[in-house]
C-alpha cells in the first residue's frame, strides 16, 4: 500500500506550523524551464534542522535526471519532469530516518 505523497506532504508542514515557523520558512515547488520541477522544503526549526549532505545527482539524459541535497537547513531538489512524486518521497524517506532522533 502507497502513502499519498501530497497528503503526506500536507500532513508535514501542518506539524510545523506553530504559530512562528510558518511566517518564516515552508515549502516551494516550482517549475524549471528545462523542463522540470524545483522543490525547496525549509528545515529550520525541525527534526532536520542538523541535517546535511552533498548533494547527488541522477542524469540518464534530457528525459531522466535529479539532483537531491540537505544544506542550509533546506531540502532542495530538482528533477525532470516525471520526478515531482520522486523528489517528495525522498524528502519523506529523510524524514522517516530522523524522525526522534
Amino acid at each position: 500500500m502507497t502513502t499519498n505523497i501530497l497528503f503526506w506532504m500536507q500532513e508535514w508542514y501542518t506539524k510545523q506550523c506553530d504559530g512562528e515557523w510558518e511566517h518564516h520558512y515552508g515549502v516551494e515547488i516550482d517549475t524549471l524551464d528545462n523542463p522540470g520541477w524545483h522543490v525547496v522544503i525549509d528545515v529550520e526549526s525541525t527534526e532536520l534542522s542538523d541535517v546535511n549532505f552533498d548533494g547527488y545527482t541522477m542524469e540518464n539524459g534530457n528525459d531522466d535526471w535529479y539532483f537531491i541535497e540537505m544544506k542550509n537547513r533546506q531540502f532542495r531538489a530538482t528533477g525532470d519532469p516525471s520526478k515531482l512524486e520522486f523528489l517528495l518521497s525522498n524528502f519523506k524517506e529523510i524524514v522517516e530516518q530522523h524522525k526522534n532522533k
